[in-house]
């Protein structure tokens, strides 16, 4: 049950080329993540992970840019689970510019 988060660039979020700056792809992610989780639990689900001893938002992350993102371009953030484990999960994050 993958979920879409729309985002829109940011002026903040690039450097004085207009183009994004990586540091800010994760955030993104961390972001998407969440609203992920809290859609899932019925709720804000930062604290509630906190509290059940899970420690997010991420132990490790990997990202393959293929195209620049630059000042004002809208993004979907597709969230979905790639894997559940005995002790931990990993989500799949793909993101496409809005055309």
């Amino acid at each position: 049950m993958p979920l879409t988060i729309n985002r829109t660039i940011l002026f903040g979020d690039c450097d004085p080329g207009g183009v994004v700056y990586t540091p800010r792809v994760s955030h993104f992610v961390v972001e998407a993540g969440l609203d992920f989780l809290s859609h899932l639990l019925g709720g804000p689900a930062a604290r509630r992970i906190f509290s059940m001893g899970v420690l997010p938002p991420a132990r490790a992350l990997s990202i393959e840019f293929l195209h620049p993102m630059t000042w004002d371009q809208k993004i979907d953030i597709e969230v979905s689970i790639k894997e559940i484990g005995a002790h931990s999960f990993s989500l799949l994050f793909v993101a496409h510019v809005v055309v």
